[in-house]
């Protein structure tokens, strides 16, 4: 594709910035540019030593936060940063939410699931679609059940914990209720519901305890 054909040329010399500007503006772009891109994606994913950017922004924290932590291509150093990420500085935090975000959308960019549930998936939720963000929603149903494997259930678990920080990292929630956490502030003036800069002052899930507190006035 065009798109991805002239970002490849491009980002030699942009530091990154072309690839990071079509991923961000991902749901603008056609089928074909989307698929080119997506090989991209996952590479960012599996190693942020594929970002030039997230090398410069997370150079300190990687230091200071997982000193020891080795990369193999599994997202070891990006997990280790979002474990860490209200302590990070705010231009890595900013790299690592956006990572996050990604992710969320998209069953295939996440690593730690896909090594420990390729089984439960295809047991439990073999039908649903990868680049939806129902996945994660469809093993979360089952994952109690008595077939789960402990290992996926462990991750499953630490992926509810991601799910709960922010209401961005809910993309089926996020597109129907945003504008809804926006509509309660300024019917409720209730702390959890007003403006959160998340890269400024951290993940903390105002958006989501705004939305569970105020269900009943939902629209």
């Amino acid at each position: 594709p065009f798109e991805a054909t002239m970002a490849e040329r491009s980002d030699f010399n942009s530091n990154g910035n072309v690839i990071t500007c079509l991923i961000q503006s991902r749901t603008r772009l056609g089928s074909e540019c989307l698929h080119a891109l997506h090989f991209v994606e996952k590479q960012r994913v599996s190693s942020i030593s594929n970002d030039p950017k997230a090398i410069t922004a997370c150079a300190e924290d990687q230091k200071r936060h997982c000193p020891n932590v080795q990369s193999s291509g599994q997202g070891e150093l990006r997990n280790c940063l979002r474990k860490k990420v209200n302590n990070i500085s705010p231009a890595c935090r900013r790299i690592v939410i956006d990572y996050m975000r990604l992710e969320a959308e998209d069953y295939t960019l996440m690593t730690g699931l896909q090594k420990h549930c390729a089984d439960d998936r295809q047991r439990f939720c073999k039908h649903v679609a990868d680049h939806t963000g129902r996945v994660v929603m469809c093993m979360m149903d089952h994952l109690h059940h008595v077939e789960m494997e402990p290992g996926c259930r462990e991750k499953l678990v630490e992926k509810q914990g991601m799910l709960a920080s922010s209401l961005q990292f809910n993309p089926l929630v996020a597109k129907s209720c945003t504008g809804e956490v926006e509509r309660l502030y300024g019917k409720t003036k209730d702390a959890n519901c007003q403006p959160h800069d998340e890269v400024m002052n951290g993940l903390s899930g105002m958006g989501l305890h705004c939305l569970t507190s105020h269900y009943k006035q939902l629209q």
